[in-house]
């Protein structure tokens, strides 16, 4: 609230300004004035992001239980993004999923989950480059045998005895790629790869990196789902390696034990 009630101040002072004055204001004061009110917006999802962060991190965010049709949410993600994608020049490709199995939780909140992915991948895959999201059912067995592997990423996960099979969604692209030694910190609040000199507030401009927030935030609201996210990547964050996301998702039915919202 303390930090909201400024911002609405300034979003509305700038917008009733530029109404009020319209044609009086020369193009530097409308250019000074549109800088202010795109400050605050920027400042508005910050303070979204942060709060948001907050109630992950204090189990604060409620949770609905529903089984979740991905496939038509990922495709509706694919639309909201598509004029993005076509001025970036940048494929999105809806592969193939498991046809009878669905997801459960909170459809909202895995949506905003993807469309952060999909904003991570926009952001570090060059002109001409493609993203794909596919899915494939992986068995209690596969889990035990990766575990090793994953443990680092999401040692909860892993803490119960008993695994259950899960619906494993991997979202690729070709962009630049991430390092191995930054695999894990990638999922760090307010880390970001590579000198902070190069950071943007952009949301979508190539190579922007934001606040170091984003990732972050996949990872709390998967996790909170009773899933885990880790990343496959073999680039230097130079040539067009690509990355692979992965996200491991409980089933309708068997959410029981494996921590999903309740």
């Amino acid at each position: 609230h303390e930090l909201r009630t400024p911002l609405t101040c300034v979003l509305a002072g700038s917008e009733l300004l530029t109404q009020r004055l319209g044609d009086r204001l020369d193009a530097e004061d409308r250019g000074i004035l549109a800088a202010v009110s795109e400050g605050g917006r920027r400042l508005e999802i910050l303070v979204r992001d942060l709060l948001e962060s907050a109630r992950l991190e204090a189990r604060g965010i409620y949770l609905a239980r529903q089984e979740i049709d991905l496939p038509a949410l990922l495709e509706e993600i694919g639309a909201e993004f598509g004029p993005l994608l076509e001025e970036r020049r940048l494929a999105y490709h809806l592969g193939e999923f498991p046809p009878a199995p669905r997801c459960v939780g909170d459809s909202h909140h895995l949506k905003q989950a993807f469309r952060r992915l999909l904003e991570n991948a926009v952001k570090f895959t060059p002109a001409g480059g493609a993203i794909e999201v596919a899915a494939q059912m992986r068995s209690a067995e596969e889990l035990k045998d990766r575990e090793e592997v994953l443990r680092p990423f999401a040692p909860a996960f892993f803490a119960p005895a008993e695994r259950k099979p899960m619906l494993q969604v991997t979202m690729r692209d070709n962009g630049i790629g991430i390092p191995p030694e930054e695999h894990l910190r990638v999922f760090e609040r307010f880390y970001g790869i590579g000198e902070i000199a190069g950071h943007t507030s952009s949301r979508t401009r190539f190579g922007g990196k934001g606040v170091g927030l984003g990732l972050s935030l996949v990872k709390g609201m998967i996790e909170a789902h009773g899933g885990m996210i880790w990343v496959e990547s073999a680039g230097s964050g130079e040539a067009p390696a690509g990355s692979a996301f992965h996200v491991l998702l409980p089933l309708a039915g068997t959410e029981g034990e494996s921590g999903a919202p309740g």
